[in-house]
């Protein structure tokens, strides 16, 4: 019961007593009055004094029901509350309300998850000294009481954190009477969908690039073999000058790099089982860097590890990780340039994912390239075939799991690859037979 009819229901209450008493006061006025010729003083005591605990009786049972009334009004407002929190509590998305000053007034849990934020870092505040310089600040600072419904998708990061992406809805909070009492904020975490959305827009564009590719690999693999043939020839060919010969060497250099890059092509392309089994980081984080040593120079470069021993297993096939790894780190090394320092991390950011980072103190990788280096022959190096990180996107999403570049504090770039850290259903028995083989 709202209270505005709870006081109603009490003041009608209170009338009604009153009229009571005084109709019973006036009914008893009469009686005494006929019957003073037949009553003594002491039975006209009597009579009123009956009637006054009448009255009363009835005045108490009137103000039991209005009690009662009262209790069962302030039970079903408890009640509403109650739901009300346990609905923002449950909630997935964030619930953010803001007072007509702009003032945050309010924030559930998944809210405080989503923006990292406390009670004490947000309530109270406006909204621009709280989001001061991101686009959230400018949104909620932007919201009028005339305006509409707002909808929209916006970037948020704090400055130590990674950047998410928001979709939100900000519209009117009103009262019972439609009076626009402050702004409430929607919002709902979309950073997983949109990383979705763009690995699934990748892998389409690697599918047709693959496609092609594999088609003027095999056309060029047989020009490739008889222009081989014939500077072998042209090399055992007696009579060839010595101005001649550094000619043929060069030739045969640039035959061998074209080969390498068919085969390279081809390895993309082709699609190759794996033979998963539960790996340890640590041991695959090692053996990478003894791989990446023999392929890259590492003497000018100091690596640190921070990989936690009590880190759950990955679920992946130990050859091709070590080709993802490998890959990065001698990435990190080439983008280096001389003396610096690469820091692997691995962390469980959930029950079933572990994420794996590599990062170095190079110059970092433009943003507007971003969405460009694991496609296949893209490179900003001079040397190189831009084939590297291509092979580690496509091992890397056969395994399951996703890659991403972003900023190293301090200047450099971090790719971190996130990799499930449990078997997935209906695994063969090989699989584990690789996992026991490898804890034995």
């Amino acid at each position: 019961m709202d209270i505005p009819l709870l006081i109603g229901a009490i003041l009608i209450g209170v009338l009604a007593v009153v009229l009571l008493f005084a109709a019973l006061f006036k009914a008893g006025r009469k009686a005494i009055a006929k019957s003073d010729s037949t009553r003594t003083p002491g039975d006209r005591v009597e009579f009123v004094v009956s009637t006054f605990h009448e009255l009363v009786e009835k005045l108490k049972a009137k103000e039991r029901e209005i009690e009662t009334l009262r209790s069962q009004a302030e039970a079903r407002a408890d009640r509403a509350a109650a739901l009300t929190e346990d609905i923002l509590r449950s909630v997935p998305s964030g619930v953010l309300t803001i007072d007509p000053e702009g003032r945050i007034t309010s924030i559930n849990p998944a809210g405080k998850t989503i923006l990292e934020v406390g009670d004490g870092e947000v309530l109270g505040l406006r909204a621009g000294e709280v989001f001061q310089g991101d686009p959230l600040a400018e949104i909620l600072s932007g919201w009028s009481q005339g305006g509409g419904v707002e909808r929209g998708e916006t970037v948020f990061g704090r400055a130590e954190g990674e950047r998410k992406s928001l979709g939100y809805t900000l519209s009117a909070l009103r009262d019972a009477d439609r009076k626009a009492i402050g702004a409430l904020f929607t919002f709902a975490d979309l950073t997983d969908v949109k990383r979705l959305e763009e690995s699934v827009a990748l892998k389409t564009r690697l599918a047709q690039l693959g496609e092609m590719s594999a088609g003027i690999a095999h056309e060029l693999r047989n020009p490739m073999a008889v222009l081989s043939g014939y500077v072998s020839i042209l090399r055992k060919k007696a009579g060839l000058g010595e101005a001649a010969a550094p000619v043929v060497d060069k030739m045969e250099a640039e035959i061998k790099v074209m080969d390498r890059i068919i085969s390279d092509l081809l390895a993309f392309t082709r699609a190759e089982p794996l033979c998963p089994a539960g790996v340890a980081v640590s041991s695959i984080i090692e053996e990478s860097l003894a791989v990446a040593s023999s392929r890259c120079e590492m003497s000018q470069v100091a690596v640190s590890r921070d990989i936690p021993a009590e880190l759950p297993l990955v679920w992946g096939d130990p050859d091709r990780l070590r080709q993802v790894f490998a890959n990065l780190l001698c990435n990190a090394v080439e983008a280096i340039q001389g003396k610096g320092h690469v820091e692997i991390e691995a962390r469980a950011v959930s029950p079933r994912e572990i994420s794996i980072s590599v990062s170095d103190s190079g110059p970092g990788v433009p943003p507007e390239i971003r969405d460009k280096v694991f496609l296949p022959f893209f490179t900003a190096k001079d040397s190189g075939t831009g084939m590297g990180l291509a092979m580690v996107h496509k091992i890397v999403v056969s395994h399951g799991g996703h890659v991403e570049i972003g900023d190293r504090p301090g200047g450099g770039a971090v790719f971190t690859v996130r990799l499930p850290s449990r078997e997935p259903k209906g695994a063969g028995s090989s699989g584990s037979a690789r996992q026991a083989g490898a804890k034995a």
